[in-house]
């Protein structure tokens, strides 16, 4: 439906001035109320007929301003006298009030051909067991008082219409209400009228609050109220609320205009389901009539901050049970935004936002990613992309709060790990001494939260969250024990990390560790590299000292030749140790590779002074071939050290 059909269908309900000024709360129906095709009510003359004129003599409808007017599109208006003493109310149950002084008398029949095959009359005339009336409130539709019923000495509840109230309406949501019996639902005792022919509707009195002043809190006495109520308890209301909701799909009955304003909460924590003045049956063939056919419906209905796409469009043939699995979408939605799905500047925008029905584009950082899908999935523009009924949407819900232990334990185990991150940064400005006593508190801490999340885990096997952040948990982790040269915990904890059933987490994080070990263990084995050369080079001009101090005493000195081997041995027994091959105890194979010009030095510079000043002492000292063996091992030696390797880095 493009804009301007729209419009133009929203025109048939309010004035063009509303669409811009009009409330985005209040209910909304065409003022045309038909029920069906022979049920329909005629309190007025003022309405708009079927194809969106005026009539003369009435005057322009007015925008509604509160949140109990309700405005529904498929029903005409009889043009005859607004007080006129006969009123049908539907094709199967009509309201005769040619002897309304006597009694008055619903029928619920079978309809073929005009004619009734079967009557069922319930005769009420119990105006006078009512006493001590006391108004309580006061609405668009009419006025509810506290009454007392004097046979069963009970306080109960009556709505009374308001003179220019819509009777049909209110006729309507008295036979659906008194339809649905169900704990989430106001029980209806009785319908009667009064000596002014006002109808009474006689039910349950309900002391309570409605959710609306729950969620929005505005008196002290609400505010105080709103305390109790946290996202688990808003969610065990919405459960409930589900509960009726589902029983009165059981019977074929769509309520149209859920929000928390019809909801109540009672003081003992009862939750109610009010007004269905707009509840539509979608029934293929309903065998009793109590409320307007979705075929019969063409206008829109409802509110439009709460409207599901279907109910502003006015398009009656899709209307179904996914039309209230959407409203209840709204309903968490404005749980858990604190505002309802539908916003704009003004009336007409909310229109086009409920008609388009955006997916909800901001929620908190805070709000559960669960909720927030259940919410779009409830919400969405394709009925047939929504929840298939208010039982899944519910069951939804409920494994959330089933959740709650695990996301709790998630949350707490992430609250952990971003205080590690905070320590682990001041860490680094600590001296070698502090290091080493915090460090054994950061690994505790890692440990703690990473057993957190396992545990979340397997309490809830889907909590994202929980798995996401144990990898989270584990790469930091690693990275720490890196910069210690804790390679064995590194290794551990890259095997959980493998183990891990998140491909796509686990890959990335793999491969982010394998690089940062890989760069760790250059810049270590660089490190190592340099330093072994210093001590080459030391190594190698204390030799060459020790030599030069050996060549300038006397050849004939006694001891000489033993002084001088001895000082050999001891310089030979450094670099034959380090020949030996020992097992890496990290076993990690590493893989440097000494710059050109350094390797050159050795080859060039080095190697030579070695060589020549072993075979000077072989062949001057007539010491044999042993200075020249120990001249090679310290070639060897220092060979040992600049030899490129090509090992892979590797882990087990």
């Amino acid at each position: 439906m493009d804009n301007d059909t729209f419009r133009s269908l929203w025109s048939k309900i309010l004035e063009q001035d509303s669409l811009h000024k009009g409330s985005t709360k209040n209910n909304y129906k065409s003022e045309e109320m038909t029920f069906s095709h022979d049920i329909t009510a005629s309190p007025q003359q003022q309405t708009f007929s079927g194809d969106g004129t005026l009539s003369p003599n009435s005057p322009s409808s007015a925008t509604p301003d509160t949140y109990d007017n309700t405005f529904s599109g498929d029903s005409t208006v009889s043009s005859q006298d607004k007080d006129s003493p006969r009123e049908t109310f539907s094709e199967n149950a009509t309201l005769n009030s040619e002897d309304i002084e006597k009694k008055v008398t619903f029928s619920a029949t079978e309809t073929t051909a005009g004619k009734n095959e079967s009557q069922v009359q319930v005769e009420f005339n119990a105006t006078q067991d009512y006493q001590n009336y006391q108004e309580i409130n006061r609405g668009g539709m009419g006025i509810i008082y506290k009454a007392e019923q004097t046979k069963l000495k009970r306080e109960i509840a009556i709505k009374k219409t308001l003179p220019d109230a819509d009777r049909g309406k209110f006729l309507a949501e008295s036979l659906v209400t008194a339809y649905l019996e169900h704990p989430n639902i106001v029980p209806v005792h009785e319908i009667d009228h009064d000596q002014r022919n006002e109808v009474l509707l006689a039910m349950k009195l309900v002391r309570g609050t409605s959710w609306k002043d729950l969620l929005y809190p505005k008196t002290p006495e609400h505010k105080d109220k709103a305390k109790e109520y946290d996202l688990v308890k808003h969610l065990q209301i919405l459960i409930n609320v589900c509960n009726a909701i589902e029983y009165s799909h059981s019977k074929g009955i769509v309520h149209c205009d859920l929000k928390p304003d019809n909801i109540m909460i009672g003081d003992f924590g009862e939750v109610l389901v009010m007004d269905w003045g707009i509840a539509v049956d979608v029934r293929e063939n309903p065998d009793q009539k109590r409320t307007v056919h979705k075929n019969e419906i063409t206008t829109p209905l409802g509110t439009p901050c709460y409207m599901s796409p279907e109910l502003a469009e006015g398009r009656g043939k899709d209307i179904s049970y996914a039309t209230d699995v959407y409203l209840l979408g709204g309903i968490l939605c404005e749980i858990l935004r604190r505002k309802p799905p539908h916003t704009g500047k003004s009336l007409w925008l909310v229109l086009l936002n409920a008609k388009k029905s955006r997916p909800v584009s901001f929620f908190s950082a805070s709000i559960p990613a669960e909720l927030q899908q259940v919410c779009h999935k409830a919400m969405s523009k394709e009925i047939q992309e929504r929840y298939r009924s208010v039982f899944d949407f519910k069951n939804a819900i409920a494994d959330f709060l089933n959740h709650q232990e695990s996301i709790a334990i998630s949350d707490k185990a992430q609250k952990l790990l971003v205080e590690n991150q905070n320590w682990i940064k001041e860490w680094n400005n600590l001296d070698e001494i502090e290091k080493r006593v915090q460090t054994p508190l950061l690994y505790e801490n890692f440990i703690k939260a990473t057993f957190g999340f396992e545990q979340a885990r397997e309490l809830w096997d889907k909590n994202l969250t929980a798995r996401r952040y144990e990898l989270k948990s584990r790469l930091d982790h690693a990275k720490f024990a890196l910069k210690n040269g804790d390679l064995q915990r590194v290794a551990f904890q890259m095997d959980f990390i493998k183990m891990s059933e998140d491909e796509v987490g686990r890959d990335y994080v793999v491969n982010e560790l394998e690089t940062i070990k890989e760069k760790w263990l250059l810049e270590k084995e660089q490190k190592r590299r340099v330093k072994k050369l210093k001590q080459s080079i030391k190594a190698i001009l204390y030799l060459m000292f020790s030599f030069a101090l050996l060549f300038q005493l006397p050849a004939e000195l006694q001891y000489r030749n033993v002084v001088f081997t001895t000082i050999v041995i001891f310089l030979a027994i450094v670099p034959l140790i380090t020949i030996i091959p020992k097992k890496s105890t990290d076993e990690v194979k590493r893989s440097i590779y000494l710059t050109k010009r350094a390797h050159l030095f050795v080859v060039i510079l080095v190697y030579p002074i070695v060589i020549f000043t072993f075979i000077n002492l072989s062949l001057e000292h007539k010491m044999g071939i042993f200075p020249f063996l120990l001249g090679v091992v310290y070639i060897v030696w220092i060979y040992r050290f600049f030899l490129p390797k090509k090992n892979k880095l590797t882990t087990n």
